[in-house]
């Protein structure tokens, strides 16, 4: 009795575990459909450039594989590995004859890659497709050097690479060198449609020239925004340290050396507004702006810290030896700029004049190289405007007539020089500061002491009436004297 009781219990029980077995078998199945579903709007995503999520899977991509055929979202033929559409791969390992190809948008990790094929003529170690939105992660350190005339990494001019701020690795990148028989230039370290760096610790090296054929620059993508990491960037021979249509920066150290060229360019904008930027131009080239070779649009600084030398002939922040004058906008930051020989610390290279230079903010030092302005023009430049309505300013010319604010030695034209708030320091203003552009009354500089004793130096002046010494003063707008960013320097002095 008991014996049998024991045996339905446990047909029961089996029966049981049956029944409750059936729905998740058919639930595995209904879900296997919707993953084929899902597959098929990540495909869709891909087709539209769109980045669908990652798999939760890794695949991995092993460079030095003896006899690599295929894993989940790549594929191996003809010495490139090529990454699919809505793929999650991991790429490891060292190889000198292989490249990295990826078609479609997808999630790419570097870690401890190496891929050296510089003997290759022509061929790029790692490249975007058109259309492909890349995810790229970079753990341990990571290098890719490119064959003569290459991108060390090349992006096509549809496609878009973030290097994400989950990177706590390195990567060196190399473009190759010059072809002489050819005339063909080096490769660009970085090269192509758009780039954004949130983190990870990037070297980028344009490809070693000469005068004819040139160098290639460090980096240079339809637009560059770099909002993190460490970013170093040189040039050769020609060759930009940082080049694109548009420039944005707003946190990250970022350092960029021009050859001859900008240590950065942007031929439609440049725009700062956070991190620490370190920007060197070569000959005839600005720090930040424009070098003989191209123009560049407005440049634009409202924070970070900034320190930009130019080149002989070129301006710390402006323009390359005769070329455009730029505009440029400074409101905030801590911003440090010295000009090369006949040029301005800010605004006009050799032959330049200061163009549209407006300074209503920060933390701003300029001296000019020798016969140019602090702030101004270059020498024998003509014309422009200097307008000062805030900010903690210091400025020196480099001598030969050259004024601290104003006119570069010998120029064709005057500089019109506007102040109207701001704490400036300068011995020469030439020609003598107005108010306004037009109908202006002379300004006079004086020295206020702060406080008694004296406050410390880089501390704000704050507007408890609406006048200081008996001047009509505003933290912004109009109606007075601007004091936006003026702080105590020299002792606690105004």
């Amino acid at each position: 009795m008991v014996r049998r009781l024991r045996s339905s219990g446990f047909l029961a029980l089996v029966l049981f575990i049956v029944f409750l077995m059936l729905p998740v078998a058919s639930f595995g199945q209904d879900a296997s459909t919707a993953g084929g579903a899902d597959k098929g709007a990540g495909e869709d995503a891909a087709a539209a450039g769109q980045l669908a999520p990652a798999s939760s899977g890794t695949a991995i991509i092993d460079l030095d594989e003896a006899n690599p055929s295929s894993g989940p979202g790549w594929s191996f033929a003809d010495d490139i590995f090529t990454i699919d559409a809505n793929a999650n791969v991991t790429v490891r390992g060292t190889t000198s004859t292989r490249r990295v190809v990826v078609a479609g948008s997808a999630n790419v990790t570097l870690s401890g890659a190496a891929i050296d094929i510089s003997n290759i003529a022509s061929a790029a170690p790692f490249s975007i497709n058109a259309g492909a939105t890349v995810n790229l992660t970079l753990t341990g350190t990571n290098t890719l050097k490119a064959g003569a005339a290459a991108a060390g990494l090349n992006v096509a001019s549809t496609g878009s690479l973030t290097i994400t701020e989950g990177s706590a690795g390195a990567l060196a990148v190399t473009g190759g060198t010059y072809v002489d028989s050819t005339y063909t230039p080096g490769g660009d370290g970085i090269f192509g449609g758009t780039l954004n760096i949130k983190g990870g610790a990037i070297t980028a090296t344009g490809g070693a020239g000469i005068a004819n054929p040139m160098g290639g620059s460090g980096i240079k993508a339809g637009s560059v925004t770099i909002s993190g990491g460490t970013v170093n960037a040189q040039g050769r021979a020609h060759g930009v340290g940082i080049s694109g249509a548009t420039i944005e920066i707003s946190d990250g150290n970022v350092t960029a050396i021009g050859n001859q060229a900008a240590g950065i360019r942007g031929t439609t904008s440049t725009t700062i507004s956070g991190g620490t930027v370190k920007a060197e131009g070569g000959l005839f080239a600005a720090g930040i702006g424009s070098d003989s070779n191209a123009a560049v649009g407005a440049i634009k600084i409202t924070g970070g810290t900034v320190t930009a030398k130019g080149g002989d002939g070129g301006a710390g922040i402006g323009s390359g030896d005769q070329n455009p004058a730029v505009p440029i906008t400074i409101s905030g930051g801590t911003v440090e700029a010295t000009g090369g020989y006949d040029a301005a610390g800010i605004g006009g290279g050799h032959i330049v004049g200061s163009g549209s230079i407006t300074i209503s903010g920060g933390m701003v030092t300029a001296s000019g190289g020798t016969s140019g302005a602090g702030i101004g023009g270059g020498f024998s430049g003509g014309g422009g405007s200097v307008t000062i309505s805030g900010g903690t300013v210091t400025a020196s010319g480099g001598g030969n007539g050259s004024a601290d604010i104003g006119n570069g030695a010998s120029p064709t034209s005057s500089v019109t020089v506007v102040i109207k708030g701001g704490s400036v320091k300068a011995s020469s203003i030439l020609p003598g500061p107005l108010s306004a552009a037009s109908y202006g009354e002379p300004v006079f500089l004086n020295t206020i002491t702060v406080g008694e004793p004296a406050v410390a130096d880089g501390v704000a002046v704050e507007l408890s009436g609406s006048s200081i010494d008996g001047v009509a003063c505003t933290t912004g707008g109009t109606g007075g004297f601007g004091i936006h960013d003026v702080k105590t320097k020299d002792g606690g002095k105004v």
